[in-house]
């Protein structure tokens, strides 16, 4: 919101354009998570942090796509925590790429 609200005065007061919102994504390891409504607390605390534009959780992980510019990783892991003392938010994971798959060649004679 406050992003907004500086884009519109810098814009009004003829100041060059100013950089779009960068979002990025990134998944972290998430503890202390063992139900659904754990899951819920978590997903909505962290998408009132000011600059998360979406939060998703699946098992022991969270996905949050943000703007890197506004939000820290510190600010993400206290709204974990604020959401409840057992939970907390550990360093992101890396996403296995996806590999081609390689073309198997049979060895056996067609017959």
């Amino acid at each position: 919101m406050r992003y907004v609200l500086a884009l519109v005065v810098a814009t009004a007061l003829g100041f060059p354009a100013v950089a779009a919102a960068r979002k990025v994504t990134h998944t972290f390891i998430l503890g202390g998570a063992r139900t659904i409504k754990d899951e819920q607390n978590i997903e909505n605390a962290v998408t009132r942090v000011p600059g998360v534009a979406r939060a998703t959780t699946r098992r022991n992980a969270v996905t949050i796509t943000y703007d890197d510019r506004i939000v820290t990783a510190k600010t993400l892991r206290a709204a974990v925590h604020g959401a409840g003392k057992k939970y907390h938010l550990g360093a992101p994971t890396q996403v296995a790429r996806r590999l081609p798959r390689k073309k198997v060649v049979s060895t056996h004679p067609a017959g």
